[in-house]
């Protein structure tokens, strides 16, 4: 893909806040593509540090590296409402996004782009996985409460460690993004993929104020269209303990809790009644370690459901011969071999 008008534009956004330390390596990671054609969004969403002039001190070589390379400073509306924003932005066949605390890998888009050209009308997204490493950039490995690890113990990539005990093949093309996959919870690297910008303009975008968004975009998704994964590390996810997957664990199970609940009517047309319940009580029983009245109030109000009670008491008693058991061994992961070249 050597000619820039002859590969499609793929549009990048990289919502910021409050990431000084990362950003410019971020934006790095874009400016040293193997692919070309590539339009940027850098929208600061009312960052408090000095994001601003990291972003800045990159600005005119993103001008002559980029198609199109726009900057926005605003006040802070949230992420979903940047992607929205960076949506509506969007001239390129394929959009994507990027935390702006971590990395592409150099052929990332171009390996994603050659995929997708391959596929047909029925598939809205591709997918690479993404190793873990740490606040210096350095491979790391992590317990599934975020916790330091090495390799015998811990996780070293994306999907091995939000599909660890799930049961979930990623790697069968029939599984991957499957609804009834998704419907269990979402374990989709949302820091490694494009997708089609068209099919995406058609849907209602990203929930403003939801820290679940992803989780509720990919449901909606995979009612009508399929995912390719690419089993390829194509970033780097940085854990440097103020992830917003760490700091708002609490609002992302009230949020989950919320889109399970707006799914059950499909899955129950879909014939998947026991993943919705399960679902629906492991989150519910999340509660319990942020407010014990929240969590009464759900099971109060499902006293009277014979499958929610049945699912609760099934789970508990999983639960604790798991525990009784120890915890399964995890798959050994792929060593990274030069990930930035």
């Amino acid at each position: 893909m050597e000619n820039l008008y002859d590969s499609p534009l793929v549009s990048v956004i990289i919502p910021v806040f409050n990431t000084e330390k990362y950003v410019a390596r971020a934006i790095e990671s874009l400016i040293d593509q193997t692919y070309k054609n590539i339009e940027l969004l850098v929208i600061n969403d009312g960052s408090t540090d000095n994001s601003h002039d990291e972003i800045m001190r990159l600005a005119d070589k993103a001008k002559k590296r980029f198609r199109r390379f726009c900057y926005r400073r605003r006040k802070n509306s949230g992420q979903a409402a940047a992607m929205n924003e960076g949506l509506e932005w969007a001239e390129g066949k394929y959009f994507s996004s990027m935390d702006s605390d971590d990395i592409f890998c150099k052929p990332a888009l171009e390996e994603l782009v050659l995929a997708f050209e391959g596929l047909g009308d029925k598939y809205a997204a591709v997918f690479g996985d993404a190793f873990f490493i740490g606040k210096n950039g350095e491979k790391i490995y992590v317990r599934k409460d975020y916790s330091p690890a090495n390799k015998e113990n811990g996780f070293g990539s994306f999907l091995e460690f939000h599909t660890a005990g799930r049961n979930i093949d990623y790697t069968n093309e029939r599984v991957f993004g499957s609804y009834e996959t998704l419907l269990s919870g979402n374990y989709l690297p949302n820091n490694c993929r494009i997708l089609k910008t068209g099919i995406l303009k058609k849907t209602v975008g990203w929930t403003n104020g939801c820290l679940a968004q992803d989780w509720g975009m990919w449901l909606n998704l995979s009612k009508e269209y399929k995912f390719l994964f690419i089993d390829k590390p194509l970033s780097l996810y940085r854990i440097h303990g103020a992830n917003v997957t760490i700091l708002q664990k609490k609002k992302i199970v009230y949020d989950s809790i919320d889109f399970i609940k707006r799914n059950k009517d499909f899955a129950f047309k879909s014939g998947l009644n026991g993943v919705y319940y399960e679902t629906y009580v492991r989150l519910s029983a999340r509660l319990m370690s942020y407010s014990l009245k929240d969590f009464l109030s759900v099971v109060f109000k499902n006293m009277f459901d014979f499958h929610f009670i049945k699912t609760f008491f099934k789970l508990a008693i999983h639960k604790y011969l798991k525990i009784l058991k120890g915890r399964n061994p995890v798959r050994p992961l792929k060593e990274p071999e030069k990930l930035l070249n």
